[in-house]
């Protein structure tokens, strides 16, 4: 039993330990709130300090450590069940439709590989339905020289999507933004009756349809299916981060 628990404790807090540090690197990387990256820094702390001193712990301190890194480590898991279980779309026959897709990481002046993907997906929808209208929404962040809404729509003329069809939303910065600010921006232009299908990176969805939901939005969410890489397990460890975040606003509401 006690061999067991020491070899959980090193598999898990190791698990942690590189979760909260790939947040941590990629808050700072980012320009993130500075809660965010005190957050970071004491987990990565608090985790790295009993495997360091891990033979010198006494008993109970090691079943503390270890529950609380494994719990840690199965909700994660669940976690991502949860994400990537989310239901294709319902094709949607109309012609009056926004292809709305939200913003991600760019570098340079060019999308990332998460946000290219998501790109991809709106372009064939565009292909897919030629009379709809596409909103790119996605302000600029601190490590940024471009908005993400021109870079994509750059992106989408590029592939060849006339630019008229595309509108740009630049001024949001997080998930509730993208959603909020598109909303203003569909009722400035008189677009109320169109159908809204939102296209987000496959992990993304549940939190954009909470989020909607709230918001008072309707639409349906397509899918862009991720592509195994270290930039997705990124993703994924902030997005954990961000379920926490809405829950913990929610409870202080």
């Amino acid at each position: 039993m006690k061999k067991f628990l020491n070899i959980l404790s090193i598999i898990s807090g190791t698990f942690a330990f590189i979760c909260f540090s790939t947040f941590l690197l990629v808050s700072i990387a980012q320009g993130g709130e500075t809660l965010a990256v005190l957050i970071g820094i004491t987990a990565v702390i608090a985790i790295s300090l009993p495997l360091i001193f891990f033979r010198k712990l006494k008993m109970w301190m090691k079943l503390i450590f270890c529950v609380v890194t494994s719990v840690y480590m199965l909700t994660f898991f669940a976690f991502c069940f949860f994400l990537f279980s989310y239901p294709e779309p319902n094709v949607v026959e109309d012609s009056d439709i926004i292809i709305m897709v939200y913003g991600c990481r760019t570098y340079e002046h060019c999308p990332s590989k998460a946000l290219a993907v998501r790109l991809d997906k709106a372009y064939e929808l565009l292909i897919y339905y030629p009379d709809a209208l596409c909103i790119v929404s996605g302000g600029q962040g601190a490590n940024e020289p471009i908005t993400e809404a021109l870079s994509m729509k750059r992106y989408l003329m590029g592939k060849g999507i006339d630019g008229g069809r595309i509108y740009m939303e630049p001024d949001s910065h997080s998930t509730e933004e993208n959603i909020t600010k598109t909303k203003e921006l569909i009722e400035r232009e008189n677009l109320e009756d169109y159908k809204i299908i939102g296209v987000s990176s496959d992990y993304h969805l549940r939190r954009i349809k909470i989020l909607c939901d709230k918001a008072g939005v309707e639409t349906e969410l397509a899918p862009a299916h991720s592509r195994l890489s270290l930039e997705l397990f990124q993703n994924i460890v902030r997005e954990y981060m961000s379920y926490i975040k809405m829950g913990w606003n929610y409870v202080l509401q």
